[in-house]
């Protein structure tokens, strides 16, 4: 495909911060150079486990202090991803689909090799229709997200005033 008719590339989901004992052990290495990764790690847990709740405190506002901003981010990126268009399958996926259904008796990871080792083995021409369903998913696929995303900025655009009109039932709310 084009790079014009590509998905966007979604955001990816914001990542946790370290937890107190990971900004510990970040502290303990800076201290203990000499210590190679395993040794530090070992002794580190050693270190931590004996210690009291007044030691570990500092680690554990530092972690409660940059979580706030953590879940905040979280919650915002969560909030624009509702009601965003899933991405379709593609052509080993739907292959994959295919021989679970012919094989229900099957695990879903024994279904999965056996549909891997089948996708290798098979020639062109036996992928066809695979791919022409994959890509025919892929147009509709960018379809829903321009109008998912044409209703976003409507929203934002309208949302300024209290009322905002919903694109693809015409209605305000």
């Amino acid at each position: 495909r084009r790079a014009a008719e590509r998905a966007p590339e979604p955001e990816r989901e914001p990542r946790s911060n370290p937890g107190p004992f990971w900004r510990f052990l970040a502290d303990f290495r800076r201290e203990h150079e000499e210590l190679n990764t395993k040794q530090a790690v070992l002794a580190a847990h050693r270190r931590w486990k004996t210690m009291s709740l007044e030691e570990q405190r500092p680690y554990f506002r530092a972690w409660a202090a940059e979580n706030a901003d953590y879940f905040k981010t979280l919650r915002m990126y969560r909030a624009s991803a509702r009601g965003a268009p899933r991405p379709p399958p593609g052509p080993v996926e739907l292959f994959v689909r295919a021989i679970r259904e012919k094989f229900p008796q099957l695990k879903r990871s024994e279904s999965r090799r056996l549909a891997e080792r089948r996708w290798q083995e098979m020639g062109h021409e036996d992928r066809a229709h695979f791919m022409e369903l994959a890509g025919a998913l892929q147009d509709e696929y960018l379809v829903r997200v321009r109008a998912y995303e044409a209703r976003r900025a409507a929203k934002q655009r309208l949302g300024e005033y209290g009322a905002v009109l919903d694109v693809s039932s015409g209605h305000w709310h």
